[in-house]
């Protein structure tokens, strides 16, 4: 067993080996719910982190920073499957988090339309309702760039939340494209209200010049 010092000093044990996710599943599955990333011993970790020694767990929700990075990169990770089945031909390149939602790059032919766009929200609202597993695995650099080698856009090796299935709040905002590469801007704000969605969308267009981009 192993000593958990949690919230308020509070301090439990667990078996060894045990995750930060399923920590948070024994204190309340509430919490759990909203867990999107833990800090363990002041260090900023993945939920799936297995704890094997004393330590000071802090669970993070959405109303925290590292938790806000982690919901939005897995929202990049749906948006980035939901091009991949709308457009095959598709490239990934990059789809960060950033301070207000994240963005994703993607090489494709023709620039995203509005409609295109309506489209991926949708599906990437099916995928969500899908409930799919996130795993994580652990791997020396050179497995990690033989396993990227034979799955391409499918691997990764950024933490993001357990499920896919809490990832909600998301919109698409098509923010500047070219031919090449195509730059989509996307809210992803859990448990946000249509207003705050509004809010950001304005902040976000006020900075760029629409009607030259084909979006008045």
């Amino acid at each position: 067993m192993i000593k958990v010092t949690l919230k308020g000093d509070v301090v439990k044990e667990f078996p060894k080996g045990i995750t930060a996710y399923e920590v948070a599943k024994e204190i309340s599955m509430g919490l759990a719910k909203s867990a999107c990333a833990v800090r363990i011993n002041g260090e900023n970790a993945d939920l799936r982190t297995e704890l094997c020694e004393d330590c000071a767990l802090e669970i993070l929700t959405f109303d925290d920073e590292y938790g806000r990075w982690a919901f939005r990169h897995t929202a990049s990770h749906i948006l980035a499957q939901a091009v991949k089945r709308l457009f095959p031909n598709a490239k990934l390149a990059i789809g960060p988090a950033v301070d207000d939602g994240f963005y994703y790059d993607f090489d494709i032919d023709v620039p995203f339309s509005r409609e295109d766009l309506d489209n991926l929200e949708a599906e990437m609202k099916k995928i969500v309702k899908e409930n799919l597993s996130i795993e994580k695995y652990e791997m020396t650099p050179t497995q990690f760039i033989d396993l990227k080698g034979l799955m391409g856009d499918k691997s990764d090796n950024i933490p993001g939340v357990p499920g896919i299935g809490e990832v909600t709040g998301i919109k698409l905002i098509k923010e500047f494209g070219s031919i090449e590469n195509i730059l989509d801007n996307i809210e992803s704000i859990k448990g946000s209200t249509k207003k705050k969605i509004e809010e950001n969308k304005s902040k976000i267009k006020n900075n760029i010049n629409w009607k030259e981009r084909g979006f008045d």
